[in-house]
């Protein structure tokens, strides 16, 4: 959550970002654009 907040991003709207693309992720690339500095949790 501290990471969030140093990027500027709401923590509430980075998790439900992250629920939404966990079950979608299937290669470590995958997994790295769930990051908190690469995700936009504004694209569903």
């Amino acid at each position: 959550m501290q990471t969030c907040k140093a990027n500027s991003i709401e923590p509430y709207h980075y998790l439900i970002a992250v629920f939404k693309g966990l079950p979608h992720a299937h290669t470590a690339d995958d997994y790295d654009a769930l990051l908190p500095w690469r995700l936009n949790p504004n694209v569903t």
